[in-house]
């Protein structure tokens, strides 16, 4: 279909206001049938928690959440109650001790672990051999699972895949949230990972625990701090410099064949316009940037056929049924 552009509310008409509001606000989702599951981290020992909803078996949708998210965020579980109600079968991811998979990896999780979306999708595809999957990413999780496609692209059969605001340049996103006057970004996050490090550490005693109590993160330090100090040693880069610059899929992007959606806002105050602007994609590549939405935002002046403003969720609902469609 032809999808309209978003025309922001005046309560939320630029990138900042459009990111706290949607982040801040929206409906409280329970579910009352959902099922968990243990299952195999691709290549160690590690595990992740996935919940899931069976409906229709043959159409799967995989989420997986952003930095410092889980399962629970809000934006997975609005996507998941559409899903739901379209009669799609849902697959909520959890990264590596995010949510109720803590204390169930002995690693931590990062932005180029397409290993571990990989692992999700096949225990689909496993499971409901028959199956069509639909990958989507928010966030960090959306140069995840670009950075699955280009490594099990030739594994696992994807239908679609789709990437929200991904920092496909984590070099450039570091150093945009690293903006003065993007410090409320940085500071939340770096507080809500020493949250995720405390969740952690309580659980595990050695190992990655002992690593993080022998850590110790400034008062005001950046999210770049944490990565240099957690990310990078943990997970076996040099610094967080070289972490940004392998784990980004930017330069990676044509290796990937099979269909990828890639939605992002010009004005999102996290990932810069810049790393996606000018760039030329392959006819297996959907781009759409907005004028508006900020990040993982894309609140819209009048109510959607949803009977609510969140474009987003509009927009993804709709491509994720069309692309079923094909």
């Amino acid at each position: 279909m032809i999808f309209p552009s978003i025309q922001p509310p005046y309560w939320a008409p630029e990138g900042h206001s459009q990111t706290l509001i949607g982040h801040l606000t929206g409906p409280k989702v329970i579910f009352y049938d959902e099922s968990k599951k243990l299952i195999p981290c691709e290549g160690d020992d590690d595990q992740l928690l996935i919940k899931y909803h069976e409906r229709d078996t043959g159409k799967w949708i995989l989420l997986a959440h952003g930095l410092a998210g889980s399962s629970e965020s809000g934006y997975i579980k609005r996507l998941t109650k559409l899903a739901l109600e379209r009669n799609f079968s849902v697959l909520r991811f959890n990264h590596r001790n995010c949510g109720d998979s803590v204390g169930y990896a002995k690693k931590t999780y990062h932005a180029g672990r397409g290993e571990d979306i990989y692992a999700a999708a096949n225990w689909i595809r496993s499971h409901y051999p028959q199956s069509e999957i639909i990958v989507v990413g928010f966030s960090l999780s959306g140069n995840t699972v670009l950075d699955m496609l280009v490594r099990y692209e030739n594994r696992i059969d994807i239908k679609k895949t789709i990437a929200v605001n991904a920092p496909i340049d984590l070099t450039a996103a570091a150093i945009q949230i690293g903006r003065p006057e993007n410090s409320i970004y940085n500071q939340y996050f770096v507080q809500v990972l020493r949250l995720f490090n405390f969740n952690v550490a309580r659980k595990i005693s050695e190992g990655l625990g002992q690593s993080i109590r022998e850590t110790k993160v400034p008062v005001f330090a950046s999210l770049t701090d944490y990565d240099q100090l957690f990310v990078a040693p943990l997970c076996g880069y040099k610094d967080a410099w070289e972490y940004y610059e392998q784990c980004s899929t930017v330069k990676r992007l044509s290796q990937i064949k099979s269909s990828v959606t890639l939605l992002t806002s010009k004005d999102d105050p996290i990932v810069p316009a810049r790393v996606y602007e000018g760039k030329k994609f392959g006819a297996n590549v959907h781009f759409r940037m907005e004028k508006t939405g900020g990040h993982l935002g894309y609140l819209s002046k009048s109510k959607t056929p949803l009977n609510d403003s969140r474009w987003m969720d509009w927009y993804l609902i709709e491509h994720i049924q069309e692309a079923f469609r094909k």
